[in-house]
């Protein structure tokens, strides 16, 4: 009988000749499995999933309010008092709003270390459902606000939601092309040495 993990004999550990001490609860000579599907536990993924919600929560609010801000020249106290109660009383909503499209459309249900063109479609749909969603709302609830205000704001929101989901991705990648470009450089110098 051998372990279907190391393939040695029972009792014989990986690597080695002899006899082994028997532990209860699984074949001598086998390693203990581990059975987790993905490589990160639930209890880190509940937690990115906590923060990446409270992120967009001030994304969405904070590209709106940079769309006003830029309107009006940068200037917060050139920006009419109007528009600025109609953005902090629909922000609120809003973030909440775009939080359950976020979830329903399972942006935080995957794992950006592997974001893929699918994860882009899923957070560009987000974006579109969700600048609509503010731009209905935020006229029939309060006020029509400047055109530039919906255009601008839902670019900065697909940039920002797109932005911190792709950073770990770009940032590994950038790593791994350094690292390659530093491994090309070393032996390039240990060749002109010999």
């Amino acid at each position: 009988m051998k372990c279907a993990e190391t393939g040695n004999a029972p009792g014989v550990p990986e690597g080695h000749r002899g006899a082994r001490s028997i532990r209860p609860g699984r074949p001598p000579g086998c390693k203990k499995r581990d059975f987790r599907l993905l490589p990160f536990s639930l209890k880190h993924l509940h937690g990115v999933m906590v923060l990446l919600m409270g992120y967009d929560v001030l994304a969405t609010a904070m590209s709106y309010f940079l769309a006003l801000w830029l309107r009006f020249d940068c200037e917060f106290s050139e920006i009419p008092g109007n528009y600025l109660s109609a953005w902090l009383r629909f922000a609120p909503l809003y973030a909440i709003a775009c939080v359950v499209v976020f979830f329903a459309l399972r942006l935080y249900h995957s794992v950006w270390r592997f974001a893929s063109y699918s994860e882009l479609l899923h957070a560009l749909i987000a974006s579109l459902l969700t600048a609509v969603l503010h731009g209905v709302g935020i006229t029939l609830l309060f006020r029509r606000m400047p055109i530039t205000y919906y255009f601008v704001g839902a670019m900065l929101q697909f940039l920002f939601v797109l932005g911190i989901r792709f950073s770990y991705r770009f940032i590994s990648l950038l790593r791994s092309s350094r690292a390659v470009v530093e491994d090309a450089g070393i032996k390039d110098i240990r060749t002109k040495c010999l």
